[in-house]
Order: structure tokens, then C-alpha cells, then sequence
């Protein structure tokens, strides 16, 4: 296989986070200009042994780049500074045409550009119409469900419906953090006075340069983006003259993203899909037959105040109960410090997704009744909290789980949503066996039937305890 098929993935992936496309991540409007992606399949000089499961997946599906024929992809640009379930708000998409693993075209518009060309009504879910204010669901508002695969077909469907026109292949969603993680790897981007140095502050000063600083500098309305082509060209630059071993490592990074979900993934074609769900990179909520975890917060007009969102989970199971008992804790902390452009109180949608069957005792914080839902083979608790600025406030639900969690030994999925960069996360296990064994070995025995983990995820985990 030559290298070309080697990083047929990779194709998509870096392009995206590396050029202008991660650059019009919610408002750069690039159009149709490809310029800056001619030449860019030459990557390597040589295929190098690389044991990472981005190669592992290229090495056997070139015809995700169009080897086999031409591939459109729809891309998703979540800000997860504005939290979604599947990600973030979709401030801006993109089309990109891929035929032996070339750049055909690529395309990127604001998500309010489509939405507003259309007619296409679909009512919203109740709780949208109540907190959004919306009385039809578009294109940008269409990720309410935190399964990707549901969420990718979902965007496919508002954007053909939208006006969009050509077939689309497969979905890529992507988080603007991916973007300071190349930049902290291949150092410094520069253009006026606005430099982004591979830091977390970088999302902020870039969202505030197109949002604000460009009117305080006299610059026109229309021309405020021309500084990001600035950026993408010197970023282009800068990458051209990587080493292959630099060249290399970003792989690495963007497999790691991959891992954390700052990149998700869905194709139509099954066999693809399948391989990319055996990675674990497609975003799937996925069926599990132990106990299960997977809280999703959807920021509701707070603007960019995620930023500012600390989250702290305590999840205590008693299976010594006839019906298992849990106890979870969810606290957040919001550290802003003023109200301004992006920040405000939080108001978040909060939903609780448990084994299905779940019975819910009690539910402390919310600001309404608790909305019940059997959703993707899981029962789902839901309600409204708002967390005021500079202020600290813990949710507490209670909930019995099914019996059947008690036969045999005890598994927890957790699930992180995307979006989220850590959870940090206590869990406590009371059993009414002995405990023989655990997993993860980070965990800690308390007593013969107790057990303790203190972690913080940045992926899905699965915690185990043997009798």
C-alpha cells in the first residue's frame, strides 16, 4: 500500500484541525478557497512502523479517502465552550470532497447561513421550545442527541433538507481544543496583534478578536476574518517545515483527541462504521448489560460560560439492597468572575442516562419536575439547574437500579460526553459479597465488602469487581 493510502484517515482529520477549516470552526467563512490544501497528500517520504491505531485503521480502509471512489464528508464544528449533548453548539459545517486521498473541494459556511435559507420545519423537543425560545429545530440546533451516530444522521438529514445537495459518505465532528493541541506542538501562530501560543486561553482570545476586538480596531464588519487566513497560511507554513518525526506525533495528538471524543466520527457504510466503533471513535452510547453512567449538560442561552464550568462527580452504588441503591452527586462550580460578552449565569439542561428500568427517589436541585425518558435502551432523568456566577452547587439523585445488576460480578460503564475535557469522578462500591478483585488497580479497599475509586476521565471507563 502506498502512503498516500497509509493516511488516507489521517487526510481528513489533520486537514481539519491543522488548515483554515479548524480556523472557521464557528464563524470563518473560507468559501471555496483550496489553495492552502494542494500538495498536501505528500506527507511522509517513507511509510514509517508506527503502532497506533489511526495506521491500524488506514492500513485496511483506504476507501474512507476515496481510493475506491470520490467521499463526501460533512463536517460539524461543535464549541463545546457552549455545551451540546453530542459536543457543542454547531456554530459553522463544512463539505469536503476527497478522491484519492486529494482535496477535491472543500466548503465552510456558518450553520445560520443554511438555517436561514430554509423553510424546513421540525418541531423541537418540549423541553427546547421552553428554554431555547425555538419553535422549529435546524440544522445548528440538531445534536440534541449525545449518540453520535443518531446525531450524525440527524445533521445529514436537516442539511439535505436545508438545501444542501450532494450525497454525504460520513460525518466528522470536531472541538475547537484539537486546534490548541497542534498549536502547542509545532509552537506559535502570529497575525496583528492576536497570537495563539497552544494554550486554552487561545479559544477565548480568538472568539473575542471576531466577536469584539475587530470593531475597537476600526475594521470592518466584513473584514474582521481576514486576519484567521493570515493565521491559516502561517500555520500551513510552519507545518510544511515540520520534521517527519513532528509530522508524526501530530498523529499521535489527533488519535488521542480521537480517544477523548474532541473527535467523533460516523460513516454510512457499515462496514467502516463498524471498525470505527471497535476504536471506540464514533461517539455511540453504547448497550451495556452491568450498571451504567452518562450525564449530558446542553447549555441553554448562558453563552460561552462552559468555559468557566467546573464539574465534580460522586457516584455511590449499595448493592446491598435487594434493589441496588445509588447515590450520585453532581457538583459544579462556576469560576467566573464578572458578566460579559460570554459569560453569564450557567443554565444547563441536565440529563441522567441509567440502566433502563432505573426508579428515581429523589431529585435535589432542579427548578422543575423531573422529565422521564427511555432513550437509546436507557432510562433517563431530566431537569433544569442554573448556577449563578461565582457560585457552587451540588445535584443530588437518588435512584434504585434494576435487580439484575446484582447477578454476578459488578461492572460500571461511565460514558464522558463529548465536549467535556475531564470528569473528575469518585465512585464508591458497597457490596454485600467479599471482594476478591477490581479494576482498575487504582481503586482502594476500604473494607472486605467496600471498595473506593478516585479518578478523572477523559474517555469512557469501565470499573469491575470480582467475588
Amino acid at each position: 500500500m502506498n502512503v498516500k493510502s497509509k493516511i488516507s484517515f489521517i487526510l481528513i482529520i489533520v486537514i481539519i484541525i491543522i488548515l483554515p477549516v479548524i480556523l472557521a470552526y464557528r464563524y470563518f467563512e473560507l468559501g471555496n478557497n483550496t489553495r492552502y490544501l494542494k500538495n498536501i497528500g505528500n506527507f511522509f517520504p517513507k511509510v514509517l512502523p508506527v503502532k497506533n491505531k489511526i495506521i491500524s485503521i488506514l492500513s485496511i480502509s483506504p476507501e474512507i479517502a476515496g481510493f475506491n471512489k470520490e467521499k463526501t464528508y460533512l463536517l460539524l464544528f461543535q464549541n463545546n465552550l457552549e455545551i451540546r449533548p453530542a459536543g457543542g453548539f454547531i456554530g459553522s459545517y463544512g463539505i469536503v470532497r476527497l478522491k484519492n486521498g486529494k482535496i477535491l473541494d472543500l466548503k465552510v459556511e456558518g450553520s445560520y447561513v443554511l438555517d436561514r435559507k430554509s423553510s424546513f420545519f421540525v418541531k423541537p423537543p418540549q423541553v427546547m421550545q421552553e428554554h431555547l425560545k425555538i419553535r422549529k429545530l435546524q440544522f445548528r440546533d440538531c445534536n440534541w442527541c449525545p449518540d453520535f451516530p443518531t446525531t450524525a444522521k440527524r445533521a445529514v438529514y436537516f442539511y439535505n433538507n436545508e438545501g444542501g445537495k450532494e450525497k454525504i459518505d460520513g460525518v466528522i465532528a470536531i472541538n475547537p481544543y484539537v486546534l490548541v493541541s497542534i498549536i502547542n506542538e509545532i509552537g506559535p501562530i502570529c497575525a496583528d496583534d492576536l497570537c495563539l501560543k497552544g494554550e486554552k486561553q487561545d479559544i477565548i482570545n480568538l472568539e473575542h478578536y471576531v466577536e469584539k476586538a475587530y470593531a475597537q480596531k476600526g475594521i470592518q464588519f466584513l473584514d474582521r476574518k481576514l486576519v484567521l487566513k493570515e493565521i491559516a497560511e502561517k500555520l500551513k507554513e510552519k507545518y510544511e517545515k515540520l520534521s517527519l518525526k513532528k509530522k508524526l506525533k501530530l498523529l499521535k495528538i489527533a488519535e488521542e483527541h480521537l480517544d477523548k471524543k474532541d473527535i467523533l466520527v460516523y460513516f454510512f457504510d457499515k462496514d467502516l462504521q463498524s471498525k470505527i466503533e471497535k476504536l471506540n471513535w464514533a461517539g455511540k452510547v453504547k448497550d451495556f448489560s452491568g450498571d451504567y453512567l452518562m450525564i449530558i449538560d446542553s447549555n441553554f442561552l448562558a453563552k460561552k460560560t462552559d468555559y468557566y464550568i467546573k464539574r465534580f462527580v460522586k457516584y455511590k452504588v449499595d448493592l446491598t439492597k435487594e434493589r441496588p441503591l445509588v447515590h450520585l452527586e453532581i457538583t459544579y462550580t462556576h469560576t467566573g468572575k464578572k458578566y460579559d460578552w460570554m459569560t453569564s449565569d450557567y443554565r444547563d439542561y441536565l440529563r441522567v442516562y441509567a440502566p433502563k428500568g432505573s426508579w428515581l427517589v429523589k431529585f435535589e436541585g432542579g427548578e422543575e419536575e423531573v422529565r422521564f425518558l427511555d432513550e437509546l435502551n436507557k432510562t433517563v432523568f431530566g431537569n433544569f439547574i442554573t448556577v449563578k456566577l461565582g457560585e457552587t452547587k451540588t445535584i443530588v439523585l437518588e435512584y434504585l437500579l434494576p435487580s439484575r445488576i446484582k447477578k454476578g460480578d459488578y461492572k460500571l460503564l461511565v460514558q464522558k460526553q463529548s465536549g467535556i475535557l475531564e470528569l473528575p469522578l469518585d465512585i464508591e462500591i458497597a457490596s454485600d459479597k467479599v471482594i476478591k478483585n477490581y479494576f482498575p488497580e487504582d481503586g482502594r479497599i476500604i473494607s472486605a465488602k467496600k471498595l473506593k475509586f478516585h479518578t478523572n476521565i477523559s474517555s469512557d471507563r469501565i470499573f469491575s469487581v470480582e467475588y
